[in-house]
């Protein structure tokens, strides 16, 4: 995963310490699915088996101006 991290720079990879999960974090869905392939193909040589979960999108919201009430 480091090398993947390293081969492209929109690329996040995290180990949670609680689950023990490694989080891969992209720009998109279609991101995530290419980084995937490149992990399981170019860098892992279909050698491991990779389980993976449905995509979870993080919404933030903050605030521009300031209120009447």
């Amino acid at each position: 995963m480091k090398r993947l991290e390293k081969s492209d720079p929109c690329v996040l990879c995290i180990c949670d310490e609680e689950t023990g999960q490694n989080i891969i974090a992209g720009v998109g869905e279609l991101h995530l699915e290419i980084c995937l392939k490149d992990l399981r193909e170019d860098f892992c040589n279909n050698a491991v088996d990779i389980e993976v979960s449905e995509p979870v999108v993080l919404y933030k919201e903050t605030i521009t101006a300031q209120s009447d009430h």
